[in-house]
């Protein structure tokens, strides 16, 4: 939660208050561990769990 970050002065003088965010996390889908052609959730003693996010983010202006 944002509650308890202190307001900011953003770009182009924006005010940005208490719980003024966006949280970005990458997860698998819904009960994906119910439906057998969902990739899979469960990690096992042993192995090896590894995963990249990029994210990429545009003004929409063009180039």
């Amino acid at each position: 939660t944002g509650y308890y970050i202190p307001a900011l002065t953003g770009h182009e003088g924006v005010q940005y208050g208490r719980c003024k965010g966006v949280a970005i996390e990458t997860q698998h889908y819904p009960d994906s561990p119910n439906h057998p052609g969902f990739p899979g959730t469960l990690l096992k003693p042993g192995e090896v769990f590894e995963s990249t996010t990029d994210y990429r983010f545009s003004t929409g202006a063009s180039k």
